[in-house]
């Protein structure tokens, strides 16, 4: 039988409508014009994963991890049982990882090294090959799960004030995306760079801030972790590349839930120390084509690290700062040219009252 469907090799992020028949040995995957892409063989597919009525079925072979076809046909998955049944029943599925563990004893030290290679550079090649219109949408829907059930203030004044300080950090930042900061009405002192361009900034950072400055220090320093694209190669690096690929060709409602219910784990990642002194480069370097000093990024960090240990903010727990960090940050900005406020008194007084009450 014939169906059609979508297939993702891996190698890049394009996605191909094509042709799949199920034969009694493989499963055969072409193009509409009939080249063939692929060839699984039966006993070697990873059994589909039960769906919800309506959506589409996703099937993986392990001899390509990162390669998914999903099929929206109903009956696929009936055709993938009566061709080989066992090959999808439990007993198989059983047996199947019994020897797929047996093979991989042998193989434990070397998949163990290329693991830890992976995770440190791999996820920096593959992000390379998510279209950015791609980036922005995942990072929308990451918002969007994010922001669930949570206040985000709005008040007009405020909400002008921090788009004319956006508006200033993003022509600096050249960025790919259009940025998009939403503060949440919390005491917590954080702030997160979602794919994409989102920004999450807690209001804990705005009321507990001396200055424009250090909240535009804050901001450029999550700007920066965007405009290198570090959100998603976290993303990848937790939930993979095949993964991240198939939720995006399961369609905008399906794709949508899956990542928003991503969210709360996204926020949760921690960027490395190569990461995050990046960040503080590229972070200070924004702020002087945008006619900002550094020096607030500097007193943020400064005064947060003075705190007793037990009452330091949860942003050292995704951005955790050192003293050699602030010394860095210190001997960067200097020398730089010295910089009028990023807000008007008015302004900042507007920015700070963002989550207050209308009267």
């Amino acid at each position: 039988m014939i169906f059609s469907g979508r297939f993702c090799d891996g190698r890049t992020a394009m996605v191909h409508p094509v042709r799949v028949e199920v034969t009694r040995i493989t499963l055969d995957i072409c193009s509409p014009e009939g080249d063939r892409l692929a060839s699984w063989r039966l006993n070697g597919i990873v059994p589909p994963e039960p769906v919800m009525p309506g959506d589409p079925l996703t099937v993986r072979h392990p001899d390509h991890p990162d390669a998914v076809l999903t099929v929206a046909d109903p009956d696929f998955d009936t055709a993938l049982k009566e061709a080989a049944p066992e090959v999808l029943g439990d007993r198989a599925r059983a047996e199947r990882k019994a020897r797929t563990a047996w093979r991989g004893i042998g193989a434990v030290a070397s998949v163990l090294l290329v693991l830890a290679a992976a995770v440190l550079w791999l996820p920096q090649i593959l992000v390379r090959h998510i279209p950015p219109n791609w980036e922005q949408k995942l990072g929308e829907w990451a918002m969007e799960g994010m922001l669930d059930g949570k206040t985000v203030c709005e008040s007009p004044r405020g909400s002008h004030a921090l788009a004319l300080l956006t508006k200033r950090l993003e022509e600096a930042s050249e960025s790919r995306f259009p940025l998009s900061v939403r503060v949440v009405d919390s005491d917590v002192i954080n702030a997160f760079a979602l794919p994409g361009g989102q920004i999450v900034v807690m209001n804990g950072v705005i009321s507990g801030a001396g200055s424009p400055d250090e909240v535009a220090g804050v901001l450029a320093h999550e700007v920066a972790h965007v405009t290198r694209r570090h959100g998603t190669e976290g993303m990848i690096r937790s939930i993979g590349f095949g993964v991240t690929i198939g939720i995006l060709m399961g369609g905008s409602a399906e794709s949508g839930a899956a990542i928003g219910k991503l969210g709360a784990q996204l926020l949760e990642l921690s960027f490395s120390r190569e990461q995050e002194r990046e960040a503080d480069r590229v972070g200070t370097e924004i702020l002087d084509r945008a006619g900002i000093s550094g020096e607030g990024l500097v007193q943020f960090f400064t005064r947060l690290m003075a705190q007793e240990p037990l009452a330091l903010p949860a942003l050292f727990s995704t951005h955790p700062p050192s003293e050699q960090r602030v010394a860095d940050l210190t001997a960067r900005t200097r020398d730089t040219q010295r910089f009028p406020p990023a807000l008007t008194d008015k302004e900042w007084t507007a920015l700070k009252d963002i989550c207050a009450s209308p009267s």
